[in-house]
């Protein structure tokens, strides 16, 4: 009967033992999915998050030198190191890039922030995106559209006569032509980076979102997205000259279908 007692008890533990592990084995499953639900949940609400913070900020007034808390002064520096900006007059700019480079850059600190805060105060928010952030983009989209129009209507000083056109075009010629990637392959390359990170097929509206954080990596200079945000992306074809063209949220998806259809031979 001992014998017994022992045995049935030694049985008891080593279902103990299996039972704990496979507890730990599943609480860490639990775990994993959790963190992965709250990465993919936080793509998804990353348009509802900066519409919503930026009607907040739009409902306070600043004061004449209103000042960032210690928190949110760590906040801009933490944002003017990353980027490397530089007061010029009264604007914050990034030291180096085009100024498409310089206003996608901005533009994409600020959508950072208004989704993701992280417990900053909203009037520091406030300040920055209104203050520094905003003051900034005006000027470059002043800027970009000067350099626009200079570029279409060049002055009459600037006009070559006909022997010199002939000497610019022979010129240009020998020197290579910087070709825009197509939005297709940058939006394929950007879908395939995405689905190898969270290891599943990623929606339109997550793999847009993606894109709103994390379009500087893919286009550095701005040579393919002139701007994005939660409704549109403006973008340039070959083809098209100068003028950017317009690809809306709801044709967006449509256009993952085809590409997932017909994938790009060649990515970027």
């Amino acid at each position: 009967m001992k014998e017994k007692a022992k045995s049935e008890k030694k049985m008891t533990k080593k279902k103990s033992k299996k039972d704990i592990k496979a507890e730990r084995k599943m609480l860490v499953s639990v775990i994993e999915k959790a963190v992965r639900s709250e990465k993919e949940n936080s793509l998804d609400d990353f348009p509802a998050l900066v519409v919503a913070n930026e009607r907040r900020i739009k409902q306070l007034n600043l004061t004449p030198g209103v000042k960032l808390s210690q928190e949110g002064e760590w906040r801009w520096r933490g944002i003017k190191e990353h980027l490397g900006l530089q007061k010029k007059g009264n604007y914050w700019l990034p030291s180096k890039g085009s100024n498409i480079y310089k206003r996608n850059q901005l533009f994409e600190v600020r959508e950072n922030l208004l989704a993701r805060p992280n417990n900053l105060p909203i009037l520091d928010v406030a300040i920055i995106v209104k203050h520094y952030l905003d003051h900034s983009l005006k000027w470059l989209e002043k800027k970009i559209e000067e350099d626009h129009q200079n570029y279409v209507q060049p002055s009459s000083e600037n006009k070559l006569e006909p022997d010199e056109l002939i000497s610019e075009e022979s010129n240009n010629a020998s020197k290579p032509k910087i070709e825009r990637q197509d939005l297709a392959l940058l939006i394929w390359k950007a879908c395939q980076d995405l689905e190898k990170k969270y290891d599943k097929k990623v929606t339109a509206s997550e793999l847009w979102n993606y894109l709103i954080s994390t379009r500087s990596e893919y286009d550095p200079e701005g040579m393919i997205i002139s701007k994005i945000d939660t409704n549109k992306i403006e973008y340039f074809r070959g083809g098209s000259g100068d003028s950017p063209t317009s690809l809306t949220r709801s044709a967006f998806s449509q256009k993952l279908s085809r590409l997932r259809k017909n994938p790009p031979e060649t990515l970027i």
